[in-house]
């Protein structure tokens, strides 16, 4: 009889455990699922999820981008080495008495580093330092004022003696520093990685001030800027843009196979389509080898943080969208799902699912861009 009763307080027991255990996740404040780290990621280990043989799925003809782009990328370093004006050595000018204010090249002759030049500007509100770092070429403005700093793999010359040869492949704008107006009309534009460790890419003006910056691909629009410099990317006026593509999902889960819409910016209605997605969190240490054979894999679990940040960001389209971010939690592993949705006051509000969180586009939607961090939307 005692054997029974210990059977019976062992069962209730063990449920009792399994009702608390379930509880706790399911009644876990959401605002708690969200919690970022203060170090943001130190200490903790970092996801990128970035597949650099997603790209050629994704991004039709992406490797002929890729290739030209390394040539054309020489084609310009050979001009600039090759001209015979007067360029600026290194050192310490101020601007208006050592040197004329504008806009000047700047070029690395440095393979193995990065050029870097150092503008600092006085004012009333103090001094100002901007550190201009590049590779291979930049443009740079300068006013009366300024004092100007770099090293000797460094050299500069006023942007008003020359120009630029246009690119061989007619079109198309690969890496390098480009007059608005002038070498680069003003306009709307398909940014393209041509970055293939992380997928970075980063679209600067004459002023450093960053006008684009994404991961893998998306859009940006060039306007009252003198000048715009291409850090690992090119730019594709949209009339020649490539068609992007849903990609086969290799996850061992039930979505296995699916067609899905992994990270980029894509614009709805034309890159993806108008309806209803699950939204997936899509965290793994990046894969930057093209030989690598496996499924880069889903983290079991990883520490919510500003590194590995999981949803989708509205950017400039945030006003017609009316939100600016949507944060999938890190419970990957739970039947209870959030979505933590900013909207364009800044106001925080978080949405509830029973499995994996939906989003939808609406016909009011097209044209709109939305760009998809460390995630894939699943149709």
């Amino acid at each position: 009889m005692q054997g029974k009763e210990n059977k019976y307080l062992l069962s209730i027991t063990c449920i009792i455990i399994v009702i608390l255990f379930s509880g706790c996740t399911r009644n876990t404040p959401p605002e708690e699922r969200f919690t970022h780290s203060e170090d943001r990621g130190d200490g903790y280990d970092i996801y990128g999820g970035f597949d650099a043989r997603e790209l050629e799925a994704q991004v039709e003809g992406y490797w002929n981008y890729f290739d030209k782009n390394e040539k054309e990328k020489e084609l310009k370093m050979s001009f600039l080495n090759k001209w015979d004006g007067q360029w600026i050595q290194s050192g310490k000018y101020t601007v208006g008495r050592d040197i004329k204010k504008g806009l000047y090249i700047c070029k690395d002759d440095d393979v193995t580093s990065m050029g870097e030049v150092i503008v600092e500007t006085e004012s009333k509100e103090g001094a100002k330092k901007v550190n201009y770092l590049f590779d291979d070429m930049t443009y740079v403005f300068l006013q009366e004022g300024n004092i100007v700093t770099f090293g000797d793999k460094t050299e500069m010359a006023l942007a008003n003696v020359f120009s630029l040869p246009p690119s061989n492949y007619d079109g198309i704008y690969y890496e390098g520093a480009y007059k608005v107006g002038e070498e680069i009309p003003k306009g709307e534009y398909f940014m393209l990685s041509v970055e293939v460790s992380e997928g970075t890419c980063l679209l600067t003006n004459e002023k450093n001030e960053v006008i684009g910056l994404v991961n893998r691909f998306g859009y940006v629009t060039i306007g009252g800027d003198l000048a715009v410099n291409l850090e690992n990317c090119i730019l594709i006026p949209l009339d020649l843009k490539p068609d992007i593509q849903p990609i086969v999902y290799q996850g061992e889960d039930a979505d296995k196979g699916k067609m899905v819409y992994t990270a980029g910016m894509y614009k709805i209605g034309d890159d993806i389509p108008v309806g209803n997605y699950s939204i997936k969190n899509e965290v793994y240490k990046s894969v930057s080898d093209l030989s690598y054979e496996g499924y880069h894999g889903n983290e079991s679990y990883y520490y919510p943080g500003y590194w590995n940040w999981c949803g989708l960001q509205a950017g400039s389209s945030a006003d017609q969208l009316g939100w600016k971010e949507m944060e999938l939690d890190s419970y990957l592993k739970s039947n209870i799902r959030f979505l933590k949705v900013t909207d364009t006051e800044d106001m925080v509000s978080y949405k509830r699912f029973d499995g994996l969180p939906v989003i939808s586009f609406t016909k009011k939607d097209i044209g709109n861009t939305i760009e998809v961090v460390r995630s894939i939307l699943i149709p």
